[in-house]
């Protein structure tokens, strides 16, 4: 009896470790995504800036199509379900990114539309620290579209292009957008004269040195 009992002790141990011994299930590897070959093409999701203006832009001119940390929009929190689009492109023919140039923090040939939102004459402006290299920046109002708010910037080696940079921005924006209404005419820096410049409108183009002091630069 005395025998029998440590060995009905020693089945029941093993039986026990045998049933909390679970044969483990296959894991199944996420296969690692192929390199890219070429920059991600598509549009955005349509963004709203205003009753008259929604952008759909082209995935190659964000950063974002491939870097998520970069975001192409913000919300825009002064009106409800508006939002602010951002886009870049390059110099000289205003192309888009590839996966050559999007490596470069500091490209003296990027233009980056630092925000479009909606807006109005009477804002308080937003004033962004320049990056590693000079550049110039310019910020207006405009009516076009219901009233936007638009800032710019490049290297300050650019200033002699800021109009033609200007006159391509507003290009971009008319050819993405996807509203049912089309935009006012006229927009940009291009059509602004003393006498046409919205009340209170004020067009800042500023041209930046490294150590974040700035300078007006008369166009």
């Amino acid at each position: 009896m005395s025998l029998r009992l440590p060995a009905l002790l020693a089945a029941s141990l093993i039986a026990a470790a045998g049933c909390a011994r679970k044969p483990s299930a296959p894991v199944n590897a996420v296969p690692a995504a192929p390199p890219l070959t070429a920059w991600p093409e598509g549009r955005t999701a349509p963004l709203t800036i205003t009753d008259t203006l929604m952008l759909a832009i082209p995935l190659q001119y964000e950063r974002s199509a491939i870097e998520g940390a970069h975001g192409p929009r913000s919300p825009f929190t002064g009106v409800a379900g508006r939002t602010e689009a951002r886009f870049d492109f390059f110099l000289p023919d205003f192309s888009g990114y590839t996966l050559q140039n999007y490596r470069k923090e500091s490209d003296p040939n990027k233009v980056e539309v630092v925000y479009l939102h909606a807006g109005n004459a009477h804002e308080a402006e937003s004033d962004y620290a320049p990056e590693a290299f000079p550049q110039m920046q310019a910020r207006y109002f405009s009516t076009r579209y219901g009233g936007v708010r638009i800032a710019w910037r490049t290297h300050v080696g650019n200033l002699p292009r800021w109009h033609e940079i200007d006159a391509q921005i507003w290009k971009f924006i008319d050819a993405w957008n996807v509203a049912q209404q089309p935009g006012d005419a006229g927009g940009g820096l291009a059509g602004l004269s003393p006498t046409s410049c919205p009340v209170r409108s004020r067009v800042a183009i500023r041209a930046y040195r490294r150590r974040g002091k700035s300078s007006p630069a008369s166009p």
